[in-house]
């Protein structure tokens, strides 16, 4: 993988200047294989602390894991919806999160992790993660050998049924102080006034994501 080209413009964000890299010079890169289903990536560099990307998946496409590929990682992640619709799906615990464009869906720590467009369009996804997992000459495919492999997938948390909604509040609140895979949407957001509204979907240590 080649890193994205380099661009003259720069922008001033948080009164930070940083390098604009536009679509067109984006990197793409086809991630999986026949097993785990294919997802096209545009890579737009990776920075100290986070790593942006973009990505598509078509209507009723999804992605999984194969002995090559697995979707399991150490991070926090977030997954913020331009067009269309997505689900991330826990394997593990059966967490099932969606969102529509304009929502995002955000987890952290050690989490296998399948996507799904369930909906009726292309799905447009932007997405950064935080730490890095890898030094940046390392394709992805060359770690997947020191990962496990998944053992029994659980497709919900069939241990809610019989109490949902009424349990909803307490997942919630357990998801945020857990990590676990929660949709956010704008009501979810630290809004802030400057020039204009700042929408604030993630704020820690590790990295901060705003909209």
């Amino acid at each position: 993988m080649t890193a994205p080209k380099k661009s003259n413009s720069r922008v001033t964000i948080l009164d930070r200047e940083i390098e604009l890299i536009r679509y067109a010079d984006a990197t793409r890169v086809l991630w999986g294989d026949e097993m785990s289903h294919q997802v096209y990536d545009w890579v737009y560099g990776k920075g100290e602390r986070i790593a942006p990307f973009m990505f598509s998946l078509r209507s009723g496409e999804y992605f999984k894991w194969s002995e090559k590929w697995k979707p399991r990682y150490d991070q926090h992640r977030l997954y913020y919806v331009l067009e269309g619709q997505l689900s991330i799906h826990d394997p593990e615990s059966g967490e099932v999160a969606r969102a529509e464009a304009g929502e995002a869906i955000y987890w952290s720590g050690l989490r296998w992790h399948f996507g799904y467009n369930f909906g009726s369009k292309e799905a447009l996804i932007l997405e950064a993660v935080a730490p890095k997992e890898r030094p940046p000459e390392m394709p992805e495919v060359e770690m997947s050998w020191e990962k496990p492999d998944l053992g029994e997938v659980v497709n919900g948390r069939y241990d809610l049924l019989g109490k949902w909604p009424a349990a909803r509040p307490e997942v919630h609140r357990e998801a945020w102080k857990t990590g676990g895979i929660m949709t956010m949407t704008a009501r979810d957001c630290l809004h802030m006034i400057k020039v204009y509204e700042e929408r604030w979907f993630v704020d820690t240590e590790q990295w901060k994501g705003a909209f």
